[in-house]
């Protein structure tokens, strides 16, 4: 498969990837010296990279640590800070439902590979990922649930855990490390769509922290983006719809 041009993911993951790796005792100049020189990786995670570069990074990185799950394991390096406002405005929600509803909302300022539906009833709430390029790494498709439940636990619940989880890509040889995160058994569904499911119970209960200040300044940062879209272009507004 060649390269997916026009394709690009925000370098955000970047950082918790080499603290990941970091804990294996690996060096970041090992997993970016192919992709990115010595002068760009302290700003690496400001800039956008290709989805290719991207894939291929998590793809070493799994190597360099003979660990399947290292997606897991950076989405645990995830911070309040990491995706920026985005970030700030689920640690900051009210409960997991409002957490859940903000990232599909606004996930696409992270990338223009995917993008995330939510769907509520009064018995479940409901993450589904859409992909619009390739297959990509299995690493990454790890990653983004694994950090998306980890921001959703840090809302006052750590017990939380999805009723359903499918994770779009293919069935690893143990599935133990997967299990023991999500807390339930996911179903593996190479080319297929990423879904969480909550019990909307679970998912509504109160955060004790709740800030809700410092969510609507996040929101507001994120809507400005959106008018940012709107006002750039006619693809603009086509990304931001």
């Amino acid at each position: 498969m060649g390269e997916m041009s026009g394709y690009v993911m925000r370098g955000s993951w970047v950082a918790p990837l080499i603290r990941a790796i970091e804990s294996y005792g690996i060096s970041a100049s090992q997993l970016l010296s192919e992709e990115v020189s010595d002068e760009e990786i302290e700003h690496v995670v400001h800039t956008e990279l290709g989805y290719d570069a991207i894939s291929r990074l998590w793809r070493r990185a799994a190597m360099l640590t003979r660990d399947p799950a290292i997606g897991i394991v950076a989405a645990q390096h995830i911070g309040p800070s990491s995706f920026g406002p985005l970030s700030f405005a689920m640690y900051s929600s009210r409960n997991a439902v409002t957490a859940l509803k903000t990232y599909a909302t606004y996930s696409q300022f992270g990338t223009n590979v995917s993008v995330w539906w939510f769907h509520e009833t009064d018995e479940y709430v409901e993450l589904t990922r859409y992909g619009r390029a390739g297959t990509g790494a299995e690493e990454l498709k790890d990653a983004v649930p694994a950090a998306i439940l980890n921001m959703c636990k840090s809302l006052g619940d750590p017990s939380l855990k999805p009723d359903r989880l499918v994770l779009s890509r293919s069935r690893p040889p143990d599935t133990a490390k997967w299990r023991a995160f999500f807390g339930v058994e996911p179903v593996f569904q190479e080319g297929g769509r990423t879904c969480m499911r909550f019990a909307a119970e679970a998912a509504s209960r109160p955060c004790p922290s709740y800030e809700p200040e410092l969510f609507q300044l996040s929101v507001s940062l994120l809507e400005s983006k959106i008018k940012e879209f709107r006002e750039a272009s006619f693809v603009g507004l086509v990304r931001a719809q």
